[in-house]
Protein backbone atom coordinates (compact mmCIF):
# COMPACT_ATOMS: atom_id res chain seq x y z
CA UNK A 1 0.00 0.00 0.00
CA UNK A 2 2.87 2.40 0.71
CA UNK A 3 6.51 2.77 -0.27
CA UNK A 4 9.06 4.93 1.54
CA UNK A 5 10.93 7.51 -0.57
CA UNK A 6 14.37 8.84 0.37
CA UNK A 7 14.50 12.35 1.83
CA UNK A 8 17.07 15.15 1.71
CA UNK A 9 17.19 18.29 3.88
CA UNK A 10 13.75 17.60 5.30
CA UNK A 11 12.10 17.10 1.89
CA UNK A 12 11.82 13.99 -0.22
CA UNK A 13 14.59 13.52 -2.76
CA UNK A 14 13.10 14.03 -6.22
CA UNK A 15 15.87 12.18 -8.03
CA UNK A 16 15.62 9.19 -5.69
CA UNK A 17 11.85 9.27 -6.02
CA UNK A 18 12.00 8.89 -9.79
CA UNK A 19 14.37 5.95 -9.44
CA UNK A 20 11.99 4.23 -7.01
CA UNK A 21 8.82 5.08 -8.92
CA UNK A 22 10.10 3.96 -12.31
CA UNK A 23 9.66 0.35 -11.22
CA UNK A 24 6.73 0.85 -8.84
CA UNK A 25 4.42 2.39 -11.43
CA UNK A 26 4.89 -0.23 -14.13
CA UNK A 27 1.76 -2.23 -13.19
CA UNK A 28 -0.31 0.87 -12.36
CA UNK A 29 -3.21 1.97 -14.55
CA UNK A 30 -3.48 5.58 -13.28
CA UNK A 31 -1.53 8.16 -11.27
CA UNK A 32 -2.73 10.83 -8.84
CA UNK A 33 -0.11 13.36 -7.74
CA UNK A 34 -0.19 16.56 -5.73
CA UNK A 35 -2.04 16.42 -2.39
CA UNK A 36 0.40 17.05 0.43
CA UNK A 37 3.45 16.79 -1.81
CA UNK A 38 4.97 20.21 -1.06
CA UNK A 39 6.82 22.71 -3.24
CA UNK A 40 10.46 21.66 -2.92
CA UNK A 41 12.92 21.40 -5.80
CA UNK A 42 12.52 17.64 -5.49
CA UNK A 43 8.82 18.02 -6.16
CA UNK A 44 9.55 20.00 -9.32
CA UNK A 45 11.88 17.26 -10.53
CA UNK A 46 9.26 14.62 -9.78
CA UNK A 47 6.39 16.40 -11.57
CA UNK A 48 8.53 17.05 -14.65
CA UNK A 49 9.59 13.39 -14.72
CA UNK A 50 6.05 12.10 -14.31
CA UNK A 51 4.84 14.25 -17.22
CA UNK A 52 7.58 13.18 -19.59
CA UNK A 53 8.23 9.59 -18.53
CA UNK A 54 5.40 8.11 -16.47
CA UNK A 55 2.26 9.12 -18.38
CA UNK A 56 1.37 6.72 -21.20
CA UNK A 57 -1.75 6.02 -23.28
CA UNK A 58 -2.49 3.21 -20.79
CA UNK A 59 -1.61 5.23 -17.66
CA UNK A 60 -3.29 8.66 -17.36
CA UNK A 61 -2.39 11.08 -14.59
CA UNK A 62 -4.42 13.49 -12.44
CA UNK A 63 -2.63 16.52 -10.97
CA UNK A 64 -4.12 18.34 -7.97
CA UNK A 65 -3.18 20.64 -5.07
CA UNK A 66 0.57 21.31 -4.72
CA UNK A 67 1.13 19.42 -7.97
CA UNK A 68 -0.75 22.24 -9.71
CA UNK A 69 1.29 24.90 -7.93
CA UNK A 70 4.48 23.19 -9.04
CA UNK A 71 3.12 22.90 -12.58
CA UNK A 72 2.50 26.68 -12.58
CA UNK A 73 6.18 27.18 -11.71
CA UNK A 74 7.70 24.80 -14.26
CA UNK A 75 5.24 25.76 -17.02
CA UNK A 76 1.82 24.23 -17.81
CA UNK A 77 2.82 24.01 -21.47
CA UNK A 78 5.08 21.10 -20.48
CA UNK A 79 1.95 18.94 -20.42
CA UNK A 80 2.08 18.95 -24.21
CA UNK A 81 5.01 16.53 -23.85
CA UNK A 82 2.92 13.92 -22.04
CA UNK A 83 2.41 10.73 -24.03
CA UNK A 84 -1.03 10.07 -22.49
CA UNK A 85 -3.99 11.83 -20.91
CA UNK A 86 -3.63 14.31 -18.07
CA UNK A 87 -6.43 15.66 -15.84
CA UNK A 88 -6.10 18.95 -13.92
CA UNK A 89 -8.36 19.85 -10.97
CA UNK A 90 -7.61 23.41 -9.78
CA UNK A 91 -9.66 25.67 -7.54
CA UNK A 92 -9.76 29.36 -8.59
CA UNK A 93 -6.53 30.26 -6.78
CA UNK A 94 -4.60 27.42 -8.42
CA UNK A 95 -6.18 28.30 -11.77
CA UNK A 96 -5.01 31.90 -11.44
CA UNK A 97 -1.43 30.72 -10.93
CA UNK A 98 -1.60 28.28 -13.84
CA UNK A 99 -2.83 30.95 -16.27
CA UNK A 100 -1.06 33.97 -14.78
CA UNK A 101 -4.27 35.94 -14.22
CA UNK A 102 -6.11 37.16 -11.13
CA UNK A 103 -8.65 35.09 -9.23
CA UNK A 104 -11.20 37.78 -10.05
CA UNK A 105 -10.57 37.22 -13.76
CA UNK A 106 -10.91 33.47 -13.26
CA UNK A 107 -14.31 33.81 -11.63
CA UNK A 108 -15.54 36.50 -14.02
CA UNK A 109 -15.83 33.94 -16.86
CA UNK A 110 -15.41 30.45 -15.46
CA UNK A 111 -16.29 28.60 -18.66
CA UNK A 112 -13.83 30.52 -20.85
CA UNK A 113 -11.13 30.18 -18.19
CA UNK A 114 -11.28 26.40 -17.93
CA UNK A 115 -11.52 26.08 -21.72
CA UNK A 116 -8.37 28.20 -21.99
CA UNK A 117 -6.46 25.91 -19.62
CA UNK A 118 -7.61 22.79 -21.47
CA UNK A 119 -6.65 24.27 -24.82
CA UNK A 120 -3.24 25.49 -23.64
CA UNK A 121 -2.24 22.19 -22.01
CA UNK A 122 -4.11 19.50 -23.93
CA UNK A 123 -5.46 18.27 -20.58
CA UNK A 124 -9.00 17.69 -19.38
CA UNK A 125 -9.50 20.44 -16.80
CA UNK A 126 -11.82 21.21 -13.90
CA UNK A 127 -12.49 24.56 -12.26
CA UNK A 128 -13.80 23.83 -8.78
CA UNK A 129 -16.47 25.86 -7.02
CA UNK A 130 -20.20 26.33 -7.09
CA UNK A 131 -21.34 24.60 -10.30
CA UNK A 132 -17.87 23.27 -11.11
CA UNK A 133 -16.94 23.51 -14.79
CA UNK A 134 -15.16 20.77 -16.75
CA UNK A 135 -13.61 21.25 -20.18
CA UNK A 136 -11.83 19.03 -22.69
CA UNK A 137 -9.21 20.27 -25.17
CA UNK A 138 -11.69 19.35 -27.92
CA UNK A 139 -14.01 22.11 -26.67
CA UNK A 140 -16.60 20.01 -24.81
CA UNK A 141 -17.84 21.56 -21.56
CA UNK A 142 -19.78 20.07 -18.63
CA UNK A 143 -21.27 22.06 -15.74
CA UNK A 144 -21.87 20.11 -12.55
CA UNK A 145 -25.22 20.32 -10.75
CA UNK A 146 -24.41 18.59 -7.44
CA UNK A 147 -22.74 19.81 -4.27
CA UNK A 148 -23.26 22.36 -1.49
CA UNK A 149 -21.32 24.94 0.58
CA UNK A 150 -20.51 22.42 3.31
CA UNK A 151 -17.88 20.90 1.01
CA UNK A 152 -15.49 23.77 1.78
CA UNK A 153 -13.59 21.73 4.35
CA UNK A 154 -10.09 20.17 4.34
CA UNK A 155 -9.66 16.94 2.43
CA UNK A 156 -12.63 17.30 0.07
CA UNK A 157 -10.39 17.89 -2.93
CA UNK A 158 -8.21 14.92 -2.01
CA UNK A 159 -11.29 12.70 -1.97
CA UNK A 160 -12.29 13.91 -5.43
CA UNK A 161 -8.79 13.23 -6.75
CA UNK A 162 -8.86 9.68 -5.41
CA UNK A 163 -12.31 9.01 -6.83
CA UNK A 164 -11.45 10.34 -10.27
CA UNK A 165 -8.09 8.58 -10.27
CA UNK A 166 -9.92 5.32 -9.59
CA UNK A 167 -12.24 5.86 -12.56
CA UNK A 168 -9.23 6.64 -14.74
CA UNK A 169 -7.61 3.41 -13.55
CA UNK A 170 -10.71 1.55 -14.73
CA UNK A 171 -10.03 2.82 -18.26
CA UNK A 172 -12.80 5.41 -18.36
CA UNK A 173 -12.43 8.23 -20.84
CA UNK A 174 -10.76 11.10 -18.90
CA UNK A 175 -13.55 13.60 -19.58
CA UNK A 176 -16.23 11.18 -18.42
CA UNK A 177 -14.13 9.96 -15.47
CA UNK A 178 -13.79 13.53 -14.24
CA UNK A 179 -17.46 14.38 -14.83
CA UNK A 180 -18.56 11.24 -12.95
CA UNK A 181 -16.14 11.90 -10.11
CA UNK A 182 -17.28 15.50 -9.68
CA UNK A 183 -20.97 14.60 -9.80
CA UNK A 184 -20.72 11.68 -7.36
CA UNK A 185 -18.54 13.75 -5.04
CA UNK A 186 -21.20 16.44 -4.89
CA UNK A 187 -24.11 14.01 -4.78
CA UNK A 188 -22.65 12.19 -1.77
CA UNK A 189 -22.20 15.57 -0.07
CA UNK A 190 -25.81 16.50 -0.82
CA UNK A 191 -26.95 13.26 0.79
CA UNK A 192 -24.90 14.05 3.89
CA UNK A 193 -26.33 17.58 3.99
CA UNK A 194 -29.87 16.22 3.92
CA UNK A 195 -29.13 14.35 7.17
CA UNK A 196 -26.89 16.80 9.04
CA UNK A 197 -27.36 20.19 7.39
CA UNK A 198 -25.09 21.99 4.92
CA UNK A 199 -22.41 23.00 7.43
CA UNK A 200 -20.34 21.10 9.96
CA UNK A 201 -19.76 17.77 8.23
CA UNK A 202 -16.35 16.39 7.28
CA UNK A 203 -14.86 14.55 4.33
CA UNK A 204 -15.21 11.25 6.21
CA UNK A 205 -18.97 11.75 6.29
CA UNK A 206 -18.97 12.18 2.51
CA UNK A 207 -16.91 9.04 1.97
CA UNK A 208 -19.28 7.00 4.12
CA UNK A 209 -22.16 8.15 1.91
CA UNK A 210 -20.34 7.50 -1.37
CA UNK A 211 -21.30 3.79 -1.78
CA UNK A 212 -24.99 4.68 -1.52
CA UNK A 213 -24.59 7.51 -4.02
CA UNK A 214 -22.86 5.17 -6.45
CA UNK A 215 -25.45 2.43 -5.95
CA UNK A 216 -28.32 4.80 -6.71
CA UNK A 217 -26.62 6.12 -9.83
CA UNK A 218 -25.81 2.68 -11.21
CA UNK A 219 -29.05 0.90 -10.35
Amino acid sequence: MTEAIADRDGHFDGRAATNALSSLIKPMTSIVVGPGIGLSDGTKELIAWLIEEAVTPERPMLIDADGLNVLAQIGPEKLKRAKGHVVLTPHPGEMSRLLGISTREVNADRISTVKKLAGATGAVALLKGSHSVIAAPTGEVFINSSGNPGMSTPGMGDALSGMTGTFLGHKMDPLHALALGVFLHGDAADRVAMRYGRVGYLVGDLLEELPRAMDTLIY
